[in-house]
């Protein structure tokens, strides 16, 4: 995949953030950004969309930096969810930790991500108002 089929590929996902920024913070949104989507394009935006709000609900609960959930999600990709990646539920063991956190992330988007990454969806987080 070269440079312009990144930047495509992660369009809609840009594209449905900037639109979910101006809902909740009451701005009009930009018409660019209101073309229609292509419905591959959208049922894959809400799945990274829930990815990342696995993670910004994992750093905030358990107040995790960037460097920290990268390592946790690559550990936890490594070892239980290579058994636990064809659940359709979390497993009861996870629920209130971490791991459920990280489970719901690669169910919704089934690929590690790093740092960066996770930095970048971290940085998306909005302070209570």
């Amino acid at each position: 995949m070269n440079a312009s089929d990144r930047h495509q590929a992660a369009e809609p996902a840009a594209r449905l953030r900037r639109i979910a920024a101006c809902v909740r913070e009451g701005r009009p949104i930009d018409p660019a950004d209101a073309m229609p989507f292509f419905p591959e394009h959208v049922q894959r935006a809400i799945l990274i969309e829930e990815r990342d709000e696995a993670i910004r609900s994992a750093a905030e609960t358990f107040a995790l930096s960037a460097v920290t959930l990268a390592i946790e999600l690559q550990r936890y990709a490594a070892s239980s969810w290579l058994r636990e990646r064809t659940l359709d539920v979390c497993p009861d063991r996870h629920v209130g930790r971490l791991q459920e956190h990280l489970w719901r992330a690669l169910h919704a988007h089934p690929h590690v991500i790093g740092e960066r990454q996770i930095r970048r969806i971290i940085s998306d987080m909005t302070p209570p108002s």
